[in-house]
């Protein structure tokens, strides 16, 4: 079913205006996370997933997130937008999974400097900025603020 799933939020985006893979480092207090993504954009959709391992202390866990966002307007000269993000973190056997809602504006182009603002049903803030370079390569930084917390994360893309 999950896979069914994938395949139809994938189909939203038949022509993308760029796809990118991406590798991401994070910290947030003693939590330590290294990532690999996907993403595809256009001026409509965006989609984007991610997994990775995350460690605190001593414990080791699965990291995986998907989400599919639609722009109001256009999101390569910059829209507001409506989202959806599903997360899911594992240790062992145990799992604990969540979905959130989402609105921000962003500016997603894949060419220049990109940026992104957005606030969740939990009331979580996150912002990243991504800089593009002709070669396709983005380099990116983010910060989210939770309730509790906060995480900065490094991450480096690159088109195809």
């Amino acid at each position: 079913m999950k896979k069914i799933l994938l395949l139809l939020l994938l189909s939203f985006i038949a022509k993308p205006d760029y796809t990118s893979f991406g590798f991401g480092v994070g910290t947030s207090g003693d939590v330590d996370t290294i990532a690999i993504g996907y993403e595809q954009v256009d001026s409509k959709f965006r989609f984007v997933t991610a997994g990775g391992r995350s460690e605190v202390f001593d414990v080791s866990f699965g990291v995986y997130s998907a989400g599919l966002d639609y722009a109001f307007g256009n999101f390569n000269e910059g829209s507001l937008y409506a989202g959806l993000t599903y997360s899911r973190v594992a240790i062992g056997d145990v799992a604990e999974s969540d979905t959130l809602l989402g609105v921000g504006y962003g500016k997603l182009s894949g060419e220049g400097l990109d940026y992104n603002l957005e606030v969740d049903s939990e009331g979580d803030v996150s912002t990243n900025i991504t800089q593009w370079t002709e070669d396709g390569l983005g380099i990116g930084v983010g910060v989210v603020f939770t309730e509790y917390d906060e995480a900065i994360t490094l991450s480096l893309q690159y088109q195809f």
